[in-house]
């Protein structure tokens, strides 16, 4: 199943494709007077999601005019669980409700506002080398905040004051409920879906802040420095990480092409590692590190990152005046 958020006539509408296309999803959420935050947890509990289908209040069209806020909340309350889509889906259905997005005059934009990005610094044995560094003894995060958010087909904002900026294409995983100290074997529990994330680094800034001892959270944490999406892809869509790759191009030349296999932890090893220390909320986006082949972007470049059974995600480089 694939979640995507989409603006049609200035009206921004969340879609899902479970096979047949993207169905205007937001619509039948109203049609069903469905509000996020009625649905408690004795209700979703239920063996049936025809309780919960009963229970709303007024939810209006409206409410998703900025559905990037509303995400986390239906991922919170359980109503992009797979269980819960197909069984809203059907009752649309039944009840010609069911209306498919154009894809081929939408395109899908940023899928929501992340509370926070969690970041895994040189998870790829060959990245740290590049870097200049061995692997670290347990995983190494840090943070984004949200105005790097962009979506795809944003423009990614440069300029030459900062030196040069990096690409790195990573593997994002989206936190389906709240995480404390989460046992890497129960990690799966937590895993809303999988999504992809640039995240574009002004590496010469990190680089001397670094030798300076300094905090390098800025040369990180610039607007426009986290593209990600365009889609959420719950993980029985996915399929299995083994194996899937993670390419990077530039104007169509091959940067990154690292297979997720070769990633040092994987996801459920770094769920637990995170969640030791920071709590991981609904919607929270954590991205899991970069293979090796970083490079400089620069204004007019168009940077394409593609994950196997993901996506791909696809951002044009501009300056700042």
């Amino acid at each position: 199943m694939r979640f995507a958020r989409f603006t049609i006539n200035n009206h921004s509408l969340l879609g899902v494709d479970s096979g047949m296309g993207f169905f205007d999803y937001s619509s039948v959420l109203a049609a069903r007077s469905i509000f996020p935050s009625t649905i408690n947890a004795k209700l979703r509990s239920q063996p049936h999601f025809s309780a919960i289908l009963a229970a709303g209040s007024v939810f209006p069209a409206a409410a998703f005019i900025d559905s990037k806020l509303w995400i986390p909340r239906l991922v919170s309350e359980g109503l992009l669980d797979k269980a819960a889509v197909e069984e809203l889906l059907a009752w649309a259905d039944k009840k010609n409700l069911l209306k498919l997005i154009d894809v081929s005059k939408n395109h899908p934009v940023m899928p929501h506002l992340p509370g926070k990005f969690v970041c895994i610094a040189r998870n790829w044995e060959e990245h740290a080398k590049e870097s200049g560094h061995g692997l670290p003894d347990r995983p190494v995060c840090f943070g984004k905040t949200g105005n790097c958010a962009i979506g795809p087909g944003e423009t990614i904002m440069v300029s030459e004051e900062f030196g040069r900026i990096d690409h790195e294409g990573e593997l994002g995983v989206v936190i389906g409920k709240r995480a404390c100290r989460v046992k890497a074997e129960d990690a799966g529990d937590y895993i809303h879906s999988y999504t992809i994330i640039n995240d574009i680094t002004a590496r010469d800034m990190q680089k001397d802040f670094v030798a300076k001892g300094w905090p390098w959270y800025a040369a990180k944490s610039m607007d426009s420095f986290a593209p990600f999406g365009p889609y959420l892809v719950t993980p029985d869509e996915a399929g299995p990480l083994e194996g899937q790759c993670i390419r990077v191009t530039v104007n169509g030349e091959i940067r990154q092409d690292g297979s997720i296999d070769d990633m040092h932890w994987k996801p459920p090893e770094l769920i637990e590692a995170v969640t030791r220390m920071i709590t991981l909320e609904p919607g929270d986006v954590l991205a899991t590190g970069t293979p090796p082949g970083v490079g400089p972007l620069r204004p007019g470049d168009k940077v394409v990152v593609e994950i196997d059974g993901i996506g791909r995600l696809e951002n044009q480089v501009g300056e700042w005046k």
